[in-house]
């Protein structure tokens, strides 16, 4: 009985060429983090001013809104209005007790 053997030769690398093969990765992926560590340290900066920045515009005095200002008591009496009572009118004479009917139109 006889074995066929396939001897198939596998390509040999030298150990430069693995050795250079992994510091080529080492180096893009420490690239890389640089890269991300980066990206991620400007977005902090970033907005860490924008925090800032919103704090000082909410701490600078501004005018507080007051809303219904027209409906308060002051800005009520401080306003004009135009009113009329109409003429009596005799409603009812009953003995010792007179009424008498009328309007009141304001504008």
């Amino acid at each position: 009985m006889s074995v066929n053997h396939v001897s198939e030769e596998l390509p040999v690398v030298s150990y430069q060429k693995i050795r250079l093969r992994i510091v080529i990765i080492a180096g893009v992926i420490l690239l890389f983090s640089f890269m991300l560590v980066g990206f991620f340290n400007f977005q902090i900066i970033k907005d860490k001013q924008s925090v800032q920045q919103k704090i000082k515009e909410a701490l600078l005095a501004s005018p507080t809104p007051f809303p219904f200002r027209e409906l308060t008591i002051p800005a009520l009496r401080a306003r004009s209005y135009k009113s009329s009572l109409s003429a009596l009118t005799l409603y009812e004479n009953a003995g010792s007790y007179t009424s008498y009917l009328t309007s009141y139109n304001s504008f």
